[in-house]
């Protein structure tokens, strides 16, 4: 599973949509599984504030295309909604630090690539 600290390891990463139809794809899966890993009770509330509010925008048109930002937010819900994580959210207290990781790679990214 590769690691992701940076957004280059993002859009090198299998998460990332290449073309519009992995992106609709993308975009099923993550309507789909999305609702239920909220619903963990081991994911730290601001991970869950954050990935909220980056499927919200992933949700408004407005976004979509621009600057890549709906591939990005989409690469980075997949990264978390995948079962192969680097440290698996199962193991207690840092499960989910890997997701934080790449969802604050997500949300840097896209507010420098908006800020331009």
């Amino acid at each position: 599973m590769p690691t992701i600290e940076t957004l280059e390891d993002l859009l090198e990463s299998p998460y990332y949509p290449r073309d519009d139809k992995q992106l609709a794809s993308g975009r099923k899966l993550i309507d789909a599984k999305l609702p239920k890993k909220l619903k963990s009770k081991n994911m730290p509330p601001r991970l869950k504030a954050d990935v909220e509010w980056l499927s919200g925008v992933l949700r408004e048109d407005r976004w979509r295309k621009k600057k890549g930002v709906d591939a990005i937010i989409a690469a980075g819900l997949l990264y978390l909604l995948t079962g192969t994580d680097v440290i698996p959210d199962r193991v207690p207290t840092i499960g989910f630090f890997d997701d934080s990781m790449v969802i604050d790679v997500v949300i840097r990214s896209i507010q420098l690539g908006v800020a331009k």
